[in-house]
């Protein structure tokens, strides 16, 4: 499905609106398509309506206060998910209340060096946004100190989430990319003995001529 989306994408020039239309239809439930099946057709829905991929990692559908809706978890390329069973502090209410934090994916084996997310899209710039969850003081969670790494080009070095954020959660990270090959790949390197960790992904298409920011 990666290969036919990004072939699809990069050579034969087609729209996830046109994809869309061919794409099988879901048999019925005992059938139902699964797996990277399931997420090409979902990714084609989102991106065929038009609103940014957002992307709740570790985690499943839902729609945030401000009627945002975000995806389960998909095209990730492995990891371990974790899931919150509580707010670390008692007036937590972000935490709480916050289902895109209730869960985080955390980086594959250190001594491998694969991205964490492959994301089949059409070529173009994209404005990306990472979200974390690293006020949690105990040390099997803390995510540490990693480079944030974008289409093989490192966008951050030895960033820690939880340097500047204290008791309250760590501004999202934000970057503007040109994806060309068909593929947006996302990868964490890690420069600590914890494992790099994220909460949300958010991609969105930039018009041409929009001037794109580091």
């Amino acid at each position: 499905w990666d290969a036919w989306l990004k072939h699809a994408f990069l050579v034969e020039k087609r729209t996830p609106e046109e994809l869309l239309a061919e794409f099988p239809r879901a048999p019925p439930v005992e059938g139902r398509l699964r797996g990277r099946g399931a997420e090409a057709r979902r990714l084609l829905e989102l991106l065929a309506g038009g609103a940014p991929l957002r992307i709740n990692c570790g985690g499943q559908t839902f729609r945030d206060e401000s009627g945002q809706s975000w995806s389960r978890d998909i095209f990730f390329c492995g990891g371990q998910v974790w899931y919150l069973k509580g707010p670390e502090e008692p007036g937590s209410r972000e935490l709480r209340d916050d289902p895109m934090l209730r869960s985080i994916l955390w980086q594959p084996h250190p001594a491998r060096r694969l991205p964490i997310y492959a994301i089949p899209l059409p070529p173009g710039g994209y404005r990306v946004t990472l979200h974390f969850n690293d006020t949690r003081r105990s040390p099997e969670w803390k995510a540490g100190v990693f480079d944030i790494v974008i289409e093989d080009e490192t966008r951050r070095e030895r960033f820690e989430p939880s340097a500047a954020a204290g008791n309250s959660l760590p501004d999202p990270a934000t970057f503007d990319v040109q994806v060309d090959d068909g593929e947006l790949n996302l990868e964490f390197l890690r420069r600590s003995s914890h494992r790099p960790s994220i909460a949300g992904l958010e991609i969105e298409h930039l018009p041409e001529g929009v001037q794109k920011r580091r």
